[in-house]
This record gives structure tokens, C-alpha cells and sequence, in this order.
């Protein structure tokens, strides 16, 4: 499905503020950015490095869930702004988007548990990867 995808702030400034592609998963979405340019991964891994995460919505309903990331969305467009960890009041922020892009990419679990480090965050990778193992059961991705 051809949709806009949107970047905000400084990922929009390095990448482009604005894409019509054919994304039916945001995960779609961030692997056709890549495709345009190759540093975004870099990108996206220096964000998780320096605990910046991203606000996502699609068609104006903000995604809660990293299990969502590699759920089709049928219509809307897309707008990712990325924003520093703790940030309060501006909705909920997914810090494992690095994580599955990485995992979905690359197809190893473990190099994407690698990035996960330790901490808090390395507690919630069991945790989204049983989502997405769950998605692919179900077919979903």
C-alpha cells in the first residue's frame, strides 16, 4: 500500500521529511528508508546508543506497542519523530523500534539482544521478541 511516511526533527532533517512509499508495516517503512540511504541504520543504532527513542503514529493514532511496528496497517499515513528517553507528557516512546528493525533485517536474535545491553532495556527483549514470535504465528509477519 502506497502511503507518506513522515520524519520529524533530526532524523527528518537528515533523511528527508517526507517519502511515498508502498509500507504496509512500519517496519516496511524504515527498510525502504534504508534502502534510499544506507546510513540510516548507523542512525538508528547511534539513536539507541544515546537513548533516543521514537514517537510513531499512523493515520493520527499513536502506536503503544512494539509488537505493532511489524502489524500491516490498511490505511494512514506514517510520522516518526524521534525523542530523548524520559521525555514526559508526549505519549509513549518505543525504545526496542532498533531492535526489531535490526532483528528483522539482519534475521539474528542475538546480534539484536547484543544491542540491547544491560539494564532495564535488556529486560524487555524477551519480552518483544515473544511478541513477534507471536505475530509470526499468527502469520502476521
Amino acid at each position: 500500500m502506497m502511503r507518506n511516511i513522515y520524519l520529524e526533527g533530526e532524523m527528518g532533517q537528515r533523511f528527508g521529511t517526507g517519502f511515498c512509499l508502498n509500507a504496509p508495516t512500519i517496519s516496511d517503512a524504515f527498510s525502504l528508508i534504508e534502502v534510499n540511504d544506507p546510513s540510516f541504520r548507523q542512525y538508528l543504532i547511534n539513536c539507541h546508543e544515546n537513548d533516543i527513542g521514537f514517537i510513531i503514529d499512523v493515520a493520527g493514532d499513536q502506536i503503544d506497542y512494539e509488537q505493532e511496528l511489524l502489524m500491516p496497517f490498511n490505511e494512514g499515513d506514517i510520522t516518526i519523530a524521534p525523542v530523548p528517553a524520559g521525555s514526559k507528557g508526549i505519549g509513549k516512546i518505543i525504545m526496542a523500534i532498533v531492535v526489531l528493525y535490526v532483528a528483522w533485517q539482519t534475521g539474528s536474535l542475538e546480534a539484536a539482544g547484543a544491542l540491547m545491553g544491560s539494564g532495564s532495556t535488556s529486560l524487555a527483549f524477551p519480552a518483544v521478541m515473544h511478541g513477534f514470535a507471536g505475530l509470526v504465528m499468527l502469520g502476521i509477519a
